[in-house]
């Protein structure tokens, strides 16, 4: 699911801190973990992704940039 980082389920903002530890490079992200963070769907993880994500956790955005790609 796309957002979903961890794997857990659910959309938090440990998923977006996640993102951000990547791109600082604190933390490498597997295959599938890089392809639930890539919510803008630009091929790169970016702290914009995790911007998606917390928008999407206080319900800003309804869906994410990808999930509109078609």
């Amino acid at each position: 699911m796309y957002g979903d980082v961890d794997g857990n389920g659910k959309i938090t903002s440990d998923d977006a801190l996640a993102v951000l530890k990547h791109v600082v490079k604190l933390k490498t992200l597997t295959p599938e973990e890089g392809k639930a963070a890539d919510v803008d769907g630009n091929k790169e993880i970016t702290a914009d992704d995790a911007l998606w994500i917390l928008k999407k956790i206080v319900k800003v955005t309804e869906v994410f940039p990808v999930e509109k790609i078609k």
